[in-house]
């Protein structure tokens, strides 16, 4: 089960974990620009309840050429994404949500948001973890599955196979 929450506050003075699962993963273009040098642990992790799809062409966004995924929770817990559970130290949480909060087109509130920001539950080799993550919104979720699909739930499965 996710165990979605809706988009609570974040404390800011605190630690911050997220669930990444596209180009946010480690190797991957936005980790290099977004995570890097600025997480303490980054651990396999996996997002029960949940598909995703490749971005296409349809939402492509000025100045992004490369491919992304959307994920939305689905009441099929039998599908599965896999990523990646990072924690942040305080020092950096602030920052690195608003950078995140920025990478993602997400404004706390806005009817506009491609993605929002929610807590999920994810599996990993330590147990479940609660984390922040980004799915994509509500508005946008009928669209999604004109996307080339990912069954697998595996973005860098894919990358490889395309």
């Amino acid at each position: 089960m996710s165990d979605s929450r809706p988009d609570l506050p974040v404390d800011i003075d605190a630690a911050l974990s997220v669930f990444v699962y596209g180009t946010l993963l480690p190797g991957e273009i936005n980790h290099d620009r977004y995570l890097l040098g600025r997480t303490d642990d980054e651990v396999p992790a996996t997002l029960q309840g949940a598909r995703m799809w490749a971005n296409g062409d349809q939402f492509a966004l000025p100045g992004r050429s490369w491919p992304f995924p959307f994920v939305a929770l689905d009441p099929d817990h039998s599908l599965t994404v896999t990523g990646c559970h990072i924690s942040i130290p305080a020092t950096q949480a602030a920052q690195v949500l608003d950078d995140l909060d920025q990478l993602e087109t997400y404004v706390p509130g806005s009817a506009t948001n491609r993605y929002e920001r929610i807590q999920v539950g994810v599996n990993t080799s330590d147990g479940r973890k609660q984390c922040w993550t980004y799915v994509a919104a509500e508005r946008i979720r009928a669209e999604l599955d004109s996307l080339p699909p990912i069954p697998h739930g595996d973005w860098l499965r894919y990358l490889k196979s395309r």
